[in-house]
């Protein structure tokens, strides 16, 4: 039970990470043009 919440968990921070560094390439895509 605790490792599905870990791996949960792990998935969460993970697609939180992806969108920030998402966001962030956008913005340096953009600021470059």
């Amino acid at each position: 039970m605790e490792k599905d919440q870990y791996l949960d968990q792990e998935k969460e921070q993970s697609l939180e990470t992806s969108d920030v560094d998402v966001v962030n390439a956008l913005v340096l895509y953009n600021y470059l043009l």
